[in-house]
């Protein structure tokens, strides 16, 4: 899984973190220096169709002299693809600004959201002294089955927003470069996955996910790959995600899901199967590499439950599946007990195989107080 991971962060390293220092002149006695972040949750800047994607930007003072009327503006999220206008994002579902955001439209006709702070005395980088989190929902393009990988010129992401932080005359000014972090914004770009049933994306999702309580893992789930399972789309996977607290600055979590062909390893049942790799990110944390970020702390009261559909017809002949394996992260995958337990590593409710219509494939419900790897 790793390899899959490093392949998707070099493909989409344009669409994670934009962190700049700028120097922006002086004000007074004082010299305007800023430094910058702006990124898109959750990462390596992937997201499904229809699902949300948060942008969270974070500012400091790394001046001298005290910044009034602090505004972070963003443009909508919209598709860079075929000709103009481009497709825009809806208004944000939710925010985290301190106080009431407005919408600018441009000059261009595209719109521009704004969220102002106040006064910012000097702080000390790299401390962030302010941040804000957006949340939008992903536009569906007019072909849904199909991935947007990229814009113009092959840049890695059809979806685009720019960000930045203005001061001072910045809120009557909005294309004085002089007091902007960085000028003339930065772009963070996400690589667009196709889903549905018709999806020409078989193995990955991305989302961010909301406490909205998922009640039904058999069904949409929380996040999901394409649920349609065959020869050529072996394994798909939905998570079910438990209510959970957010926090002030981070209203939801980052979710992932990415399964591969590989030989899962003596470990499993059944290792030509591959495997499917969740990640469900602590509040502020991006996804990443396996083993490389902070899990949510879910627990064995409150457990994400899964869904795993897999191809009858994918299986050697006379094999069944028996058992579903589960490592969280780092951790070596182990055999997981029947529901109810007490394993920390989780259990599975129920292995059936089924069949509709002339389809045949194996349904697996497990639950687990957290992520990681999966194997049959």
């Amino acid at each position: 899984m790793k390899t899959a991971w490093v392949r998707l962060a070099l493909v989409c390293v344009a669409a994670m973190v934009a962190a700049i220092a700028v120097g922006g002149g002086t004000a007074g006695n004082g010299q305007r220096n800023g430094l910058a972040k702006f990124d898109a949750v959750p990462g390596p800047g992937r997201v499904t169709y229809g699902e949300n994607i948060a942008y969270r930007a974070a500012f400091t003072n790394s001046g001298t002299s005290t910044f009034q009327k602090v505004t972070f503006r963003m443009r909508y999220p919209y598709i860079e693809k075929g000709t103009q206008p481009y497709q825009q994002a809806n208004a944000p579902i939710e925010d985290t600004c301190p106080t009431t955001p407005t919408t600018v439209t441009l000059s261009n006709g595209y719109k521009e959201w704004a969220c102002t702070f106040g006064s910012l005395t000097p702080g000390t980088p790299p401390a962030e002294q302010l941040v804000v989190s957006v949340v939008w929902q992903v536009p569906t393009p007019p072909d849904p089955s199909v991935n947007c990988p990229t814009g113009p010129g092959n840049q890695p992401g059809c979806l685009v927003s720019n960000g930045r932080w203005t001061v001072n005359e910045g809120l009557n000014d909005q294309a004085d470069p002089n007091d902007a972090f960085p000028p003339g914004g930065a772009d963070v770009r996400a690589v667009m996955l196709a889903a549905g049933t018709q999806s020409q994306e078989p193995k990955e999702a991305g989302g961010y996910e909301l406490p909205n309580n998922c009640t039904d893992p058999l069904g949409q789930g929380s996040l999901r790959t394409k649920q349609v399972v065959s020869l050529d789309n072996r394994v798909s996977t939905t998570i079910c995600l438990p209510s959970f607290d957010p926090s002030l600055l981070d209203p939801g979590i980052a979710a992932t899901i990415v399964e591969s062909d590989s030989s899962a390893g003596s470990w499993a049942q059944h290792p030509y199967l591959g495997t499917s790799t969740v990640c469900i990110a602590a509040l502020g944390v991006n996804c990443a590499a396996e083993g490389n970020y902070t899990p949510f702390p879910f627990t064995l009261a409150l457990p994400v439950k899964y869904v795993f559909r897999i191809s009858s017809d994918a299986l050697k002949p006379k094999d069944k599946i028996e058992q579903v394996y589960h490592a969280q992260l780092g951790a070596q995958p182990q055999a997981l007990p029947q529901c109810p337990s007490t394993n920390q590593n989780g259990c599975y409710t129920a292995i059936n195989e089924v069949k509709q219509g002339k389809n045949k494939f194996w349904v697996i419900e497990a639950q687990a107080p957290g992520n990681g790897l999966w194997g049959w």
